[in-house]
């Protein structure tokens, strides 16, 4: 293990603006899907692999500052962070074509990017007694044959109750314009959350979503029903909220922590979890770096640190997935890892989406057009 070390890069604002392009729009936070399967004209010039120093694909902002200070600094790693919002594919893969692995590991990357790029290959295995250790730690569910999640969140309805007269009670209800009328708002950048929670809708429990294939027409006949009601298609938690103080919208779907900020702002919002989608970023170390052995190793201390994930977690309002850092936390309900809330959660198919990417951001991009 090296002395602590914290820089920062950021990645070239052409592989960014060619990310964006894609279909799938990021969050401004860290929090949404880049959800692109093609990559970046563009290589990030951060130097990486080698030396000791580990290259982090990151989030830039306050996403990685809170990392470096409740992960990095307490882990005496040598660390340097590429700012790569929604570009976290896009980069990789061109690092990939020009035969130059940069990074050696993706923080939180977004769980339909992370299955596109394991599908492609491009990322390394856990070993097997890590995976083993990991599990112990963090539990079976939080843990892949690539990573372990982080930065994890649900998309919940937030209804503003002095606009609506009925609220809906769960996620699918949101769907039932009859019953529930009101403007609504949607994430533009979640083809595949979207899709799992009209799948619900359409009367999958949410115990099946994970292993069950996505009827897709049927899931998009349930989202033409409310289509002509949503009134914004957001692209950041910050445009999600602001939707909902201006009354552009009456009832959103948006990310839980954005909903309970609402809430403690002294909205009169009703919320509702139950069907809602699960989604998961992934820490994961990138095939071909040079310090693998190294950042799994760095990984590994992520996972075990227990109170770094608790004041991780209560800064950023994102879920972590150590069942012990949740405990210590005012409010632990309002995570997505939290037992009684998960078991509301509607988990991706995201093996099934890392196959069919290119047909469910297509439609999703028609969807939107209206």
């Amino acid at each position: 293990m090296t002395r602590k070390l914290v820089r920062r890069v950021a990645a070239p604002a052409a592989a960014i603006v060619a990310a964006l392009a894609l279909g799938a729009c990021g969050s401004d936070d860290g929090g949404g899907t880049a959800a692109s399967s093609q990559p970046s004209t563009q290589a990030s010039t951060a130097g990486g692999g080698g030396g000791g120093t580990l290259v982090v694909g990151g989030w830039g902002g306050a996403y990685d500052k809170a990392t470096e200070k409740y992960y990095v600094e307490p882990s005496g790693f040598d660390v340097q962070f590429v700012d790569a919002p929604a570009a976290q594919v896009a980069q990789v893969q061109q690092q990939k074509r020009a035969g130059k692995i940069e990074w050696d590991l993706i923080d939180s990357i977004a769980g339909p990017d992370a299955w596109v790029l394991q599908t492609q290959g491009l990322l390394e295995p856990l070993p097997a007694d890590l995976k083993a250790e990991l599990e112990q730690t963090l539990g079976e569910g939080k843990v892949t044959d690539f990573g372990f999640t982080m930065g994890n969140l649900s998309y919940v309805v937030a209804c503003n109750k002095d606009k609506v007269k009925t609220c809906p009670k769960t996620v699918a209800e949101f769907f039932d314009v009859d019953r529930f009328p009101g403007t609504r708002e949607a994430p533009a950048g979640a083809p595949l959350m979207m899709l799992t929670m009209a799948e619900v809708a359409a009367g999958t429990p949410v115990a099946d979503t994970e292993t069950a294939e996505p009827d897709v027409d049927r899931a998009f006949d349930v989202l033409d029903k409310v289509r002509d009601s949503i009134k914004v298609f957001w692209e950041s938690g910050d445009q999600s909220e602001q939707v909902m103080r201006t009354g552009e919208a009456d009832i959103g779907l948006i990310w839980s922590g954005r909903a309970y900020r609402l809430l403690d702002e002294g909205m009169n919002l009703e919320i509702a979890v139950d069907g809602g989608a699960y989604e998961p970023g992934y820490w994961t170390v990138v095939k071909g770096s040079d310090n693998v052995d190294e950042a799994f190793a760095f990984m590994k201390s992520i996972a075990e640190n227990v109170d770094g994930q608790a004041k991780w977690a209560e800064e950023m309002a994102y879920s972590v997935p150590n069942p012990k850092a949740i405990e210590q936390l005012p409010n632990p309900e309002r995570l997505a890892d939290h037992p009684e809330t998960f078991a509301k959660l509607a988990v991706p198919n995201f093996e099934w989406y890392a196959q069919h990417a290119d047909e469910v951001n297509r439609r999703w991009q028609d969807y939107m057009k209206g």
